[in-house]
């Protein structure tokens, strides 16, 4: 009890100094890019006064697609993990059949692979966050508080599972996919760089 009056008169004096005693009542005004695209109005229950109005089915159909949306980016992320991981596997194949290139086919495959990554995590980063964006617009929030949870939450998985993505395999898939000799694992009847690697230090021995 102590402890909830204290911090009563703390936030009372913190609200008074920084001059946000109406701050509550500016936060639930609707956002003026919904004021403009909403096509109806109607009364605010509590303050009694005509605002825009925007359906919250319309709004949950809306939403609905935004989640549709993120799925299908995070789909593409995957095909792009599995296409770099196809390049790495057709590159080192092509050094290897080259005696002057065979030593440097796993690290130029690697390298490669990697800058190429880092190029698509960073476009597609780029190119989800507009699109985010314009589906949150279109999502017709009220407030703009509202608009600002949507939109974060729509680019915090998004990019976590951008920028992650990779790394996730790396630790946990990775190292099974590779199989072992004679069942190692193909992606488009192609095996990994790293069986070539182990085949060829198998001729040497």
């Amino acid at each position: 009890v102590t402890f909830l009056k204290s911090w009563k008169q703390k936030n009372a004096e913190i609200t008074h100094r920084w001059d946000l005693m109406e701050f509550e009542e500016e936060e639930n005004r609707p956002r003026p890019e919904f004021a403009i695209r909403a096509s109806t109005v109607e009364k605010n229950p509590v303050t009694g006064i005509l605002e825009p109005y925007f359906s919250a089915t319309s709004r949950r159909y809306r939403v609905l697609s935004g989640v549709i949306t993120l799925s299908v980016m995070i789909c593409i992320v995957i095909i792009f993990i599995i296409a770099i991981i196809v390049y790495r596997i057709i590159v080192s194949i092509s050094l290897f059949q080259s005696n002057e290139l065979r030593q440097y086919a796993l690290s130029v495959a690697s390298i490669s692979g990697a800058v190429i990554n880092l190029i698509i995590i960073m476009v597609l980063g780029r190119l989800y966050e507009i699109i985010a964006y314009k589906l949150t617009q279109w999502e017709m929030h009220r407030t703009q508080n509202d608009f600002d949870n949507h939109f974060t939450i729509k680019v915090f998985i998004f990019q976590f599972v951008n920028i992650y993505s990779s790394i996730f395999y790396i630790a946990f898939i990775k190292g099974k996919a590779i199989g072992y000799p004679g069942h190692y694992v193909k992606i488009l009847n192609l095996r990994q760089e790293e069986n070539l690697v182990k085949q060829e230090k198998s001729k040497t021995k």
